[in-house]
């Protein structure tokens, strides 16, 4: 994918979630390459998968972007969420979804919940340990994706094609150096 430049406003828009610095997504994003994680709503077998998922790997390797998520509840809902498993994440809080459409999240239609794959991954991601978690909190039919972002620019991104894929984590650009 081309770099493309964020908008200022989206940048300059206010954020509100857990372990952010006060002020607008500019000042979250520092210098480094960060990692924004758009979760599925935090109701969602596949969001809790994600984050497990995105947590190991962060763990397992020490050039991985900084991360931020977000979600489709509100700050309570999201620390809710985060803090069993993990504590330490910097999440917004996004239920109207003003960063989902501004980074061009999609929203899948009702049709999608029958693709086979879809069911096929719920087998996967139960036969894991996950499961639902109530009911949905947020549009159970927006997709999760990922944004590699530097500065004003996306550098990478990815939108699984069903609801239920995983994140494609190794093809995350690394920087040549730690």
């Amino acid at each position: 994918m081309s770099p493309d430049s964020i908008d200022p406003s989206v940048l300059d828009a206010p954020v509100a979630g857990r372990n952010l610095a006060p002020g607008p997504l500019r000042l979250q994003l520092g210098s480094r390459p960060t990692l924004l994680v758009f979760l599925r709503h935090l109701g969602c077998l596949f969001a809790s998968e994600w984050l497990a998922e995105i947590q190991a790997a962060v763990k397992s390797d020490p050039t991985f972007p900084a991360l931020l998520y977000f979600h489709l509840g509100t700050v309570k809902q999201g620390d809710d969420f985060f803090e069993p498993s993990a504590p330490e994440a910097r999440a917004v809080a996004d239920p109207k979804q003003y960063y989902y459409k501004a980074f061009g999240v999609p929203t899948a239609s009702p049709l999608q919940l029958l693709d086979p794959r879809v069911w096929a991954c719920g087998i996967r991601a139960t036969r894991n340990g996950y499961k639902q978690q109530g009911k949905p909190v947020g549009n159970p039919f927006v997709k999760p994706g990922l944004f590699l972002v530097q500065a004003e620019q996306v550098t990478w991104s990815f939108i699984p094609d069903q609801l239920g894929g995983l994140p494609r984590l190794t093809e995350i650009p690394r920087p040549l150096t730690v």
